[in-house]
C-alpha cells in the first residue's frame, strides 16, 4: 500500500513500478518574482527545514513555520510551493480548505491527521483556500468563527512547514499575526511577465518533445500572446489544449493553435 498525496488516501501500488524520486531541482529558477524576494523566501524556508531536521535528533524542539502567500488567481502562488519542495526535495501535501469539512470537528479533525502524516513523512503543507480559515471573526456568524477557531487549534498543535494560500483576503483575522512567520503577496502578471512565463511553457514542451511544435513559429508568437491578459492556469490551459488540439489533427502545434485557444479565454 502507498499514500497517494493528490488524493490523500491509501491506495494499492505496483512495487515493480516504484522508482527514485527525479526532483526538479531547477524549478525555481522559473518562478517570477524579485530577485530579494526569491532570495528570501529560499533562504528563509532552507534554514526552517535545518531547524526541523535538527530539532528532530534533539527533542523535538521545533516550533513550526507558517508562510501566507496571497495575491490574484495565476500569479505564481502554488508554482512557489510546488518548486520549493522540489528544490529541497520534499513531498508536497496539497489540500484544499473547501474539502476539509463545514463543522468545527470535522475540520480539526482533518488537519490534525493531514498534519501528522505530514510530520511522520517531512512533508510541506499547502493550504489552497485558506481564507476560509483565516478572514477576521464577528460576532454575527458564529459558525465561521467556530471554523477560525478550529483552525488555529489545529495550527498551534502542528509543528512543522505550512504554506497558506489565499486569492482573496481582506481582513485577516489578528489571532493570525502572531503565527504567520512569512507573509508575501503577489501581484497581477506584467507583459514582460507573460512573455517569460510563455517561453517557459513552451519550453516545457519542446524538453518533453521537441517533434510536437513548429518552434520557430510557436516561440515567435509569444510576444502576441503576453499582450492577452491572461493568468498563468490561463496561459498553462491554453498551451495544453492547443497541443490537445494539434495532435488530434495530426499536426504540429504552431501560433495558429495558440492563438485560436488564447483568443477564447478573452471574455473571462
Amino acid at each position: 500500500m502507498g499514500y497517494d498525496l493528490r488524493r490523500k488516501r491509501w491506495e494499492k501500488v505496483d512495487v515493480d513500478h516504484i522508482r527514485e524520486i527525479a526532483w526538479n531541482g531547477k524549478a525555481f529558477d522559473q518562478l517570477i518574482a524579485e530577485p530579494e524576494t526569491k532570495d528570501l523566501i529560499m533562504n528563509v524556508l532552507g534554514s526552517q527545514l535545518s531547524l526541523q531536521t535538527q530539532s528532530g535528533v534533539r527533542d523535538s524542539k521545533y516550533n513550526g513555520f507558517t508562510m501566507l502567500m496571497r495575491g490574484a488567481s495565476g500569479t505564481g502562488k502554488t508554482f512557489t510551493a510546488e518548486s520549493v519542495a522540489e528544490f529541497f526535495e520534499k513531498p508536497l501535501c496539497t489540500v484544499r480548505c473547501s474539502d476539509v469539512g463545514t463543522t468545527p470537528e470535522d475540520v480539526q479533525k482533518h488537519l490534525e491527521d493531514i498534519f501528522h502524516l505530514a510530520k511522520t513523512w517531512g512533508c510541506i503543507v499547502l493550504l489552497v483556500g485558506a481564507e476560509v480559515f483565516l478572514e477576521r471573526r464577528n460576532v454575527n456568524d458564529v459558525a465561521q468563527n467556530a471554523r477560525v477557531s478550529a483552525f488555529l487549534r489545529a495550527l498551534d498543535d502542528y509543528k512543522g512547514i505550512l504554506i497558506l494560500e489565499s486569492n482573496r483576503l481582506d481582513r485577516l483575522d489578528e489571532a493570525f499575526n502572531s503565527c504567520i512567520q512569512l507573509p508575501l503577496h503577489y501581484e497581477p502578471l506584467t507583459e514582460p511577465n507573460r512573455t517569460y512565463v510563455w517561453h517557459n511553457l513552451l519550453d516545457n514542451i519542446q524538453s518533453l518533445d521537441k517533434q510536437a511544435m513548429d518552434i520557430r513559429d510557436a516561440y515567435g508568437y509569444t510576444d502576441e500572446l503576453a499582450r492577452l491578459e491572461l493568468n498563468g492556469h490561463q496561459m498553462h490551459q491554453v498551451v495544453t489544449t492547443a497541443r490537445q488540439l494539434a495532435g488530434l489533427r495530426l499536426e504540429k502545434m504552431t501560433s495558429r493553435h495558440l492563438s485560436l485557444v488564447a483568443k477564447s479565454f478573452q471574455p473571462f
